[in-house]
């Protein structure tokens, strides 16, 4: 049981890494685009 919570709290945090990641790369091309 601890593994498993350990991987889901490990998979959960690289996902939110890659959210994050992936709004920052949206900010920047709505920046691009806008000017």
């Amino acid at each position: 049981m601890f593994i498993f919570s350990f991987f889901y709290i490990v998979i959960s945090s690289e996902i939110h890494w890659f959210k994050s990641k992936i709004i920052n790369f949206a900010a920047v091309l709505k920046v691009d685009y806008a000017y």
